[in-house]
């Protein structure tokens, strides 16, 4: 079905619904709308444009109230973006009494949606008033003053401001930075929720839910995509938006079988949410800019996800990547593809929570790494050492293998001193160090494995403030 144009002001589509949910024809309805520019000094559409958006707004009023229908609900529930302004105008020139338009108004779009002291403004700044009548509102204003207004509010401020007007959603989405600092976005079989944080405790969840599977034998269902694009589109489309940490998982659920973990495989469900993660992925490809995040942490069903993902960052921005990958198979991955990215090259540090296949070599230039790997020689170790002993930035990794190493041939092989077992290493003609405690780990630096890592005391330190954050801002 096609969609209304975004460029038609709000008030005019609330006009137009309006006059449906009258049963006014579209002749009448056009009728209407002359007298109303008249009355404001504006230059009308043609009928002919008028007529094409009279037709897309009564199919939309047809869906919407036949999917309510199913709810059993009013159909009213589901207008959210609404100016009544025009509507109120009408009325007063078609001498309607102010009792009587607020009561139509509510009857087609809710009670809760009209707010009397809205209605009673406008009407009586109408009936007080002669033509041409002044419409400007708060998106009027010069964008200096906008945006020293709006840079103050919080992000569930800025989204109820959008639906003021198209100007000022203009505006919001393109001149004022967004002031959420996380974005966690999760999309699975049965749905999605996004949420939303400041540096500080605000926080912000929209969520949806498919069907249960009884009700989904019916129809499957996939609008909440256009939703979720609808709901995240408008801070990471703005060129404004810097993120310190974006969250996305993009995997499978779970369900437990048995006492175990199994894969959710049923083929409707598999089918919704490959289309889902398609479509998402699709949505980030075609924004015209890179998303600004200092730190991505994603969870993925394979490589080439994360690689599409990756792609959508701005590089040399992206200092951090932590990566979960969770196949069904216990197969190892291949992160050719993702290694050759900008954003990979230029990232500092990265975790890989699942065996790799690849070359070492792709890891050379990070100044931290965490990765598992299925097999590695004692050729590849000494290339390693060799190419961080050079690295200006290097600070710590650490290499979990999956099958035993022979630690006395490496020993031999780099010409470390006996020492016990449990102590580190000095590495011969560099800086580095090396132990065997968990994985082989090398350090710039001689470390007590038997301390905290830095990453731990890191965790630690932020799960204190976070637990003193939750104290202080209680939800």
């Amino acid at each position: 079905m096609a969609e209304i144009p975004p460029n038609i002001p709000i008030d005019l589509r609330t006009l137009i619904f309006y006059n449906i949910y009258q049963q006014k024809t579209i002749e009448k309805s056009y009728e209407n709308y002359e007298k109303l520019c008249s009355a404001t000094g504006k230059q009308p559409f043609s009928f002919e444009k008028f007529e094409n958006l009279f037709h897309l707004c009564s199919k939309e009023s047809l869906s919407r109230q036949a999917f309510m229908n199913k709810k059993n609900s009013r159909s009213y529930l589901i207008f959210r973006d609404l100016d009544i302004r025009l509507c109120v105008l009408s009325d007063v020139i078609n001498e309607k009494s102010t009792e009587k338009s607020i009561k139509d108004l509510r009857k087609a779009f809710g009670k809760e949606t009209i707010e009397k002291d809205d209605h009673d403004y406008w009407s009586e700044r109408f009936q007080n008033s002669s033509p041409p009548f002044n419409l400007l509102t708060f998106s009027d204003l010069p964008i200096e003053i906008v945006m020293r207004f709006v840079e103050r509010f919080d992000i569930a401020e800025i989204r109820q401001l959008r639906n003021v007007s198209h100007g000022l959603q203009k505006i919001l989405d393109e001149e004022v930075k967004p002031p959420c600092k996380k974005i966690q976005i999760n999309i699975r079989d049965r749905g999605f929720f996004v949420e939303y944080r400041d540096d500080f405790y605000l926080e912000m969840k929209i969520e949806a839910v498919e069907k249960k599977e009884r009700e989904r034998k019916e129809e499957i269902k996939v609008e909440d995509v256009a939703i979720l694009f609808k709901e995240v589109s408008p801070e990471l489309k703005n060129p404004k938006l810097r993120l310190n940490f974006l969250f996305i998982d993009l995997v499978y659920d779970y369900s437990t079988v048995s006492g175990h973990w199994a894969w959710n495989s049923h083929p409707e469900f598999n089918e919704a949410r490959q289309k889902r993660i398609d479509d998402f992925k699709g949505f980030l490809v075609s924004m015209n800019h890179k998303i600004h995040s200092t730190f991505l942490t994603m969870t993925a069903s394979n490589v080439e996800d994360v690689t599409t993902v990756l792609r959508c960052l701005k590089s040399g921005i992206l200092r951090k990547i932590t990566l979960t990958i969770e196949q069904k198979s216990k197969s190892t991955l291949n992160i050719d593809e993702m290694a050759a990215t900008d954003q990979w090259k230029q990232a500092k540090h990265v975790t890989i929570n699942k065996l790799i296949s690849s070359s070492i070599e792709h890891f050379y230039h990070f100044d931290t790494f965490d990765i598992r790997v299925q097999e590695i020689s004692i050729e590849e170790i000494v290339k390693l050492v060799d190419a961080l002993s050079k690295s200006p930035d290097f600070t710590a990794c650490t290499i979990y293998k999956r099958n035993c190493l022979d630690t006395e041939a490496l020993k031999r092989t780099l010409n470390l001193e006996n020492r016990d077992s449990l102590q580190t290493y000095p590495i011969p003609n560099s800086n580095l160090f090396i132990n065997f405690v968990s994985g082989i780990k090398i350090t710039q630096g001689e470390e007590d494995p038997c301390s905290l890592t830095f990453c731990e005391i890191k965790l630690n330190r932020n799960w204190r403030k976070k637990r003193e954050c939750s104290l202080k801002y209680p939800k």
